[in-house]
């Protein structure tokens, strides 16, 4: 069921009796603005521990306490071109509690508190907390460069994307951070309240109507912002981009980055799901099996992809001294499946890995609704179990050999440790 509650805000309701919670997710979306993921990191954070009725965090989890352990919290994030920003409710369902308790309304009451009260003052957010939870964030981004693979993966961004919106974590970063004001960040959460576009994802074993009677409640007015197209196709330099680093590592990160035409739900999107999974993706793939396994070269080896942008990312873990013979290999195995040179089994046990995964999808809530938001942004309806696993069935040995064809390599680069 999907119904819109006003202009630019719809509610998406998908009745489950798998679970004995209800889940309800507000996705707020906007253009992506390189400036506003600094802002709407922040945003969360606060917004995450403390609202006008429950001014600290030890209230307003005596609140969430006094719902039957109700659980709620905020994260932003980026999406392809948009930025997102989301809260996450999950209540007991009512069906559960003890006879005659009906936490509806109160439900309905902490959703409207968190989402329409947060703490200000003067038409600022309380400096008090502004300023730790800022603090905090400074810090998290300054032990970034701690976390030596996460460290690697963002170098690699630097390198394939020429968008600084996209270099950086989606998070942002303190060059951004450090202009915001409790007086700014106000306005940045009266933009997002007010002009994002709105999506109201609920599942669980729930009345529709019922669930609409609530959501009208809330006080969502029109608004018209509207991201027009999701997927980001980024543009690339002709030639190989490739850097280095020297820091304190035990263990050298060596990654490398592909362009693809493998997008979300787009043409090529099952057969690169497989393609993915026989180069990388499973503990059968090539890259585990020949650069890990059969020449002991990595502690770890895998490919991903992002299909919001196409980028296809090989990571590993490996000593510093082999990059080029764990570069030549990583080669081989791409040129290998681009000759269509793997076996039926790879193939299948591929397209079971695949499906294994999407059964388990399905009995996570959280995944199934971040998977069915992901369907309405970019076409507009939900992909169904059906649907999905006929589509992946579908794919032929030459779809995948095309795909891995047109699979261009475009960054490369090395965190290693000083010379001996």
């Amino acid at each position: 069921m999907s119904t819109q509650i006003k202009e630019g805000v719809r509610l998406h309701i998908f009745p489950s009796q798998k679970f004995k919670t209800v889940h309800i997710r507000f996705f707020f979306k906007e253009a992506l603005e390189l400036e506003a993921l600094s802002s709407r990191s922040l945003l969360a954070n606060i917004m995450d521990i403390s609202t006008k009725k429950y001014p600290t965090q030890k209230k307003l989890g005596e609140a969430l306490s006094d719902l039957y352990g109700a659980y709620f919290n905020s994260t932003a994030s980026r999406l392809g071109q948009a930025n997102i920003f989301e809260f996450n409710f999950v209540f007991p369902n009512n069906k559960y509690l003890p006879a005659g308790e009906d936490m509806r309304a109160k439900n309905l009451e902490l959703m409207e508190e968190v989402l329409f009260n947060p703490i200000t003052e003067n038409d600022h957010f309380v400096e008090k907390i502004f300023n730790r939870e800022k603090k905090n964030l400074i810090e998290e981004y300054d032990s970034i460069s701690d976390n030596k693979q996460l460290f690697a993966a963002l170098r690699l961004n630097q390198l394939y994307y020429s968008d600084p919106a996209y270099q950086i974590p989606s998070m942002g970063r303190r060059k951004e951070l450090e202009k915001v004001t409790p007086r700014s960040l106000f306005e940045s959460y009266q933009k997002m309240i007010e002009n994002n576009q709105v999506d109201i994802l609920v599942m669980g074993d729930v009345c529709e109507e019922e669930i609409l009677e609530d959501i009208q409640k809330l006080p969502f007015t029109d608004r018209s912002n509207q991201v027009e197209q999701i997927l980001y196709v980024p543009e690339h330099k002709e030639d190989l981009v490739v850097s280095s680093d020297i820091q304190d590592v035990q263990q050298a990160k060596f990654n490398l980055a592909y362009k693809t035409n493998v997008y979300y739900l787009q043409e090529d999107y099952f057969p690169g799901l497989v393609f993915n999974g026989l180069f990388g993706g499973f503990p059968h793939s090539k890259l585990f099996m020949n650069v890990r396994e059969k020449e002991s070269l990595a502690y770890y080896a895998s490919s991903s992809l992002a299909t919001m942008t196409g980028k296809l990312t090989v990571q590993t873990g490996i000593d510093g001294a082999t990059r080029n013979k764990t570069n030549r290999i990583i080669q081989d195995q791409l040129k290998a499946i681009q000759d269509g040179d793997f076996t039926d089994d790879d193939f299948h046990q591929t397209i079971m890995g695949l499906t294994n995964g999407r059964y388990q999808s399905e009995d996570s809530p959280g995944a199934y609704l971040k998977r069915a938001y992901n369907d309405i942004v970019v076409q507009n309806e939900l992909v169904s179990l059906d649907q999905w696993l006929n589509r992946l069935e579908e794919v032929s040995k030459e779809e995948v050999v095309r795909v891995a064809q047109e699979t261009q390599l475009k960054a490369s680069y090395l965190l290693q440790g000083a010379e001996k």
